[in-house]
């Protein structure tokens, strides 16, 4: 009987470095460092609940003065979730070329993921062009929550929402791409279901309504306090559970001219 505990303690411990393994292997595929890009403010968090996401982000030199910027949760958890992320992160970036839009993009990505797609999952991904000389921000949103965009002329929230279905779910779903223009002082925050679905424990959302508010209270904050102060307020509303989905958040920052990263 003690041999066969010590053998499944060996078994337990073998399957521990391999969610580690399987975690780091997971973490390099993510950019390990934001653009430093002057007049403009990149920061993310990356928060899985077990040692592998389905969630990811992802900033891609497309070119000179232009990063493609995405946000993605696939459906599932755990390891399924991680290895799809994987190739829903290759099938994006074998898509991306100079003269496809974002829509075209999208579109050829879908085609991929749906001929090899396992066991009906599929994913919802956010992705954005962003010129960092002009501003231009081009999107196309398969099936995502919408990103948060800031405008501060305004002093008001806009809600970039959906131009097409999810990732991996029909061939033929179309796609179309919409453009803003971020000036000095507009930013926008990309993030996953898992902030605006994770619950307290009376069974009450944090929401959309409540992530909108608390992220205008802090409008004026640099990148990282901002997402910073959401986590603190995310644990605090599920305290004393834990978030029980992954979550991902992503900012971009237009700097006033001159003004420090």
């Amino acid at each position: 009987e003690m041999t066969r505990l010590y053998e499944i303690e060996l078994e337990k411990a073998r399957f521990a470095r391999e969610l580690q393994m399987a975690r780091q292997v997971q973490e390099s595929l993510l950019p390990q460092q934001m653009p430093d890009i002057s007049g403009w403010q990149f920061d993310r968090r990356w928060n899985p609940i077990h040692d592998v996401s389905g969630d990811f982000y992802d900033v891609i030199q497309e070119g000179p003065q232009r990063l493609g910027l995405v946000t993605a949760d696939v459906t599932d958890k755990g390891m399924p979730a991680s290895l799809f992320m994987a190739f829903v992160r290759s099938a994006l970036r074998a898509s991306i070329t100079r003269s496809a839009t974002p829509s075209r993009v999208l579109t050829n990505a879908n085609r991929v993921i749906c001929q090899d797609s396992y066991r009906g999952l599929f994913a919802t991904l956010f992705y954005a062009r962003l010129n960092t000389a002009s501003g231009e921000l081009v999107y196309a949103n398969a099936g995502h929550p919408p990103a948060i965009l800031y405008r501060r002329a305004q002093d008001d929230l806009l809600l970039l929402t959906r131009t097409g279905m999810s990732l991996g779910v029909d061939m033929g779903t179309p796609y179309t791409h919409q453009a803003v223009q971020l000036e000095e002082g507009d930013f926008i925050l990309f993030y996953t279901d898992g902030i605006i679905e994770a619950a307290n424990p009376d069974g009450q959302e944090f929401g959309l309504d409540r992530l909108k508010s608390e992220v205008f209270s802090r409008r004026n904050c640099p990148a990282a306090e901002l997402l910073d102060d959401l986590e603190k307020t995310l644990a605090a509303h599920t305290y004393p559970n834990t978030v029980g989905d992954d979550v991902t958040l992503m900012m971009v920052r237009r700097l006033d001219q001159n003004a420090k990263k």
